[in-house]
């Protein structure tokens, strides 16, 4: 071309309109490249001579946009990684150039969950390691390489497995396999193969307990005997006098044919169903009924304190519960009434104390069955750090482990508000007093709440502000004041929400109130970050008002462990604190338990994971962990153990 600026920006034109035979964008991105090196290379009349005909740089980046757009337009609709690859090797400089990057990977990937094999997953994270598919590549490259290689499903493939793969996270996998595969008929001299032969199996310790389980049928001294003498190599043999392996089982009450058993969180029967009830274990004991009678087994099965009790509690630090016909009392391991059954209440022991109820007045017992009071008392509450409020007819006062009065009973009311004060009432007004009952704050207040952060809350005609332990004000009485504050007004961390007007305050512990520019309310701070309301929608900020998660929610509420619940569309999730979402937000209501998060749909509970997997659906009216690792579903037709892992331990229909 003897004038290449000109020739090429045309012909570049040309094979980017429209509707004619000569379209061609690929030939409209060369022959624009072509004319914009050309005019960088013009002379500034060769640069005059083409402005009178539209064509300058301005025009020149413009065209080039233009066939940038439609191109990405193209490749979008197609949707191929090969299509994606030749537009970012041949129109690398064009703005889009990262978004097809993108959408190549994400291509890719989709065509490797297709052929969805180990190497084609090991070929894509080593193609594409700047991927957002990466991370899940490897997880997949993982997984399939594991069920390629054990296919059959053999110990010796598993085995194998392990030898070839080292540092693969399906090892444990696989040693659970060959367990499971080495112990299927559930043997003794199995379990013990599986033991010796696999020392170094994380389950050669559970191997050598079904050993030890299948081996005992009793418990009685030759018995123990005869298994260490058996088994020589036991590796928990100073373990076996305290019955290691009952003691560290979770027994789970289980119904078949209309009769309770149990077994244990691997799904297997360790007490064959054979009661009317029966429920959960507690320090080795469990209450069972028979014929509308209850009493006591060990683990073994074994009735150790006889079917005659009306009704039987639990065991809790060596003493249980028990209703004789009409009357409670209370038994030792042994069976022996510590405390005879005469009484028409009896408490749980707080303290070695119980609180004893007869004709309608209160008393207290200590575990040992020696009266500390007589019920002369018309409320008694259970013993704190050694002493109790109590109450004579009206009035409140607060007694020692001796039964004796500290403070005598001249309050209208009286509540403790933390370890060492309580708040006290007299003619409607509260004030606040120590265990000597000297008056550390005077009574002039309205209400007073618990201390959190060495500050309660004080209420006075209307307002609200705090005062200190020394019953010293804190923070001046000038907040609004409504009832529901006595629960929602405490301090957090170090921090409260303070009302005034329709407006949240955020304040620390001097009274202090934290700002920020454009924010219209506040939550209380969890883990650096801050609720904060902008434009009537929730989020978060950091401790110095910058927004970290933009508002954009009906609800939220503090990070804790790494999470906060929200609000969005009037149902709930869960994010985290980057603001990603865990849970999304389709829940009535979730409630973050320490290992797990409970979930409410339509009044029925179901359970997920920490990262959202889902281990029980919403089909339960209550879910309880049991121990520290099972989950019991209970409803109307079906009763459910699951563990925190989602693994299914027992499914039955309840008649």
């Amino acid at each position: 071309m003897k004038k290449p600026t000109g020739a090429a920006y045309g012909l570049s034109k040309i094979f980017s309109t429209d509707n004619n035979p000569f379209y061609n964008l690929d030939s409209a991105r060369k022959y624009i490249l072509i004319s914009g090196f050309s005019f960088k290379a013009d002379k500034p009349k060769a640069i005059k001579y083409y402005s009178e005909f539209g064509i300058n740089e301005s025009a020149i980046s413009q065209l080039s946009t233009y066939i940038c757009e439609k191109y990405f337009i193209y490749v979008q609709k197609i949707d191929s990684v090969l299509l994606y690859d030749h537009f970012i090797l041949d129109f690398g400089s064009c703005s889009e150039s990262e978004n097809v990057i993108e959408l190549r990977n994400a291509a890719a990937f989709r065509d490797a969950t297709k052929i969805n094999t180990s190497e084609i997953y090991k070929v894509y994270a080593k193609t594409y390691p700047d991927a957002k598919d990466f991370v899940r590549a490897n997880e997949l490259y993982q997984q399939r390489l594991f069920e390629e290689q054990t296919v059959d499903n053999t110990i010796s493939s598993y085995e194998t497995f392990i030898a070839n793969n080292p540092d693969s996270p399906y090892k444990d996998e696989a040693d659970r396999r060959i367990y499971r595969l080495s112990t299927v008929r559930n043997r003794v001299g199995d379990f013990a193969s599986f033991a010796r032969k696999y020392p170094s199996s994380k389950y050669s310790g559970d191997s050598w307990r079904q050993v030890y389980s299948l081996s005992m049928k009793d418990y009685t001294e030759a018995a123990f005997n005869k298994f260490k003498q058996n088994y020589p190599d036991y590796p928990f043999a100073g373990e076996l006098e305290t019955d290691y392996k009952l003691q560290n089982y979770t027994f789970l009450p289980v119904e078949k044919n209309e009769k309770w058993g149990y077994i244990n969180e691997e799904g297997t029967e360790l007490i064959a169903p054979q009661f009317d009830d029966a429920i959960l274990f507690s320090e080795g004991l469990a209450v069972v009924t028979v014929n509308d009678k209850s009493g006591y087994i060990n683990k073994s099965g074994k009735i150790v304190l006889p079917l005659i009790y009306t009704e039987a509690e639990s065991f809790q630090n060596g003493y249980a519960i028990v209703l004789m016909d009409s009357l409670y009392g209370m038994i030792n391991r042994k069976g022996e009434f510590v405390i005879k059954p005469e009484y028409d209440e009896l408490g749980d022991v707080v303290e070695d104390v119980c609180i004893a109820v007869q004709d309608g007045k209160s008393g207290y017992i200590s575990k040992l069955g020696k009266k500390i009071t007589e019920c002369v008392y018309d409320l008694a509450n259970e013993f704190h750090d050694g002493f109790a409020i109590v109450a004579v007819g009206e009035k409140h006062g607060l007694i020692n482990t001796l039964g004796k009065f500290v403070i005598e009973p001249l309050y209208d009311e009286l509540v403790a508000i933390n370890r060492n004060l309580m708040k006290a009432s007299n003619n409607d007004k509260w004030g606040v007093i120590d265990l000597n009952g000297n008056t550390i704050a005077t009574f002039i207040y309205d209400d007073i709440g618990d201390y959190n952060d060495g500050l309660a809350l004080a209420s006075m005609n209307g307002k609200y502000g705090y005062i200190d332990e020394k019953g010293m004000e804190r923070i001046p009485m000038k907040y609004q004041y409504n009832s529901t504050l006595m629960n929602t007004g405490k301090f957090s961390n170090g921090y409260v929400l303070l009302r005034q007007k329709n407006k949240t305050l955020l304040a620390d512990t001097s009274g202090a109130i934290i700002s920020f520019s454009g924010v219209e309310q506040y939550g209380l701070p969890g883990q650096g970050l801050i609720p904060v309301m902008k434009n009537k929608k929730w989020g978060y900020a950091d401790m110095t008002g910058k927004i970290k998660i933009q508002p954009k929610y009906d609800m939220v509420e503090s990070f804790y462990n790494g999470i906060a619940k929200v609000k969005s569309k009037g149902f709930f999730g869960v994010i985290d604190s980057t603001g990603a979402s865990v849970i999304e937000a389709i829940y009535d209501n979730v409630i973050p338990q320490e290992n797990y998060l409970s979930v409410v749909k339509e009044s029925k509970f179901g359970v997920l994971t920490k990262n959202a997997t889902l281990i029980l659906p919403c089909a339960y009216r209550s879910i309880d962990l049991i121990g520290n690792k099972i989950l019991r579903g209970v409803n109307e037709n079906r009763l459910i153990y699951v563990d925190l892992s989602g693994k299914i331990v027992y499914v039955g229909d309840r008649e």
